[in-house]
């Protein structure tokens, strides 16, 4: 029995590997994408219920990807992960709140492991 899908975009392969193994070692059901196009595509597809999106993903930025996610109606968890520091990511979390998403929380690049686990692990006991 699974946890839920989860759904990576994250540009950099060995981040999203890295994430892929947490997801699947607390569960989940994991797809990792590295561009917006893919991203959409699994989206629509998978239908997660959780989502970890880097805001800065070549071409489309998280930005406008929680802009469409809020227009597709989506009802899964969204963790922003950022190598970006200051008030970007948090204002990133409230246009999120703003367009109807379930936003979760901030994960800080470099990240540790445990502290993402921690955040996936209270998500599937939250359901």
């Amino acid at each position: 029995m699974t946890s839920g899908r989860l759904l990576i975009i994250d540009d950099e392969p060995p981040i999203a590997a890295a994430l892929e193994r947490i997801g699947k070692g607390c569960g989940f059901d994991v797809s990792t994408t590295t561009t917006a196009e893919d991203f959409k595509e699994s989206f629509t597809s998978a239908r997660p219920s959780v989502i970890i999106l880097d805001l800065a993903v070549p071409q489309v930025d998280g930005i406008e990807l929680l802009r469409w996610l809020g227009n597709a109606g989506c009802t899964a968890t969204v963790l922003i992960i950022t190598g970006f520091g200051g008030k970007i990511p948090e204002s990133a979390k409230l246009l999120g709140e703003a367009r109807g998403l379930k936003m979760g929380g901030i994960i800080a690049k470099p990240f540790r492991v445990a502290d993402i686990r921690a955040m996936l692990m209270e998500l599937t006991h939250a359901s």
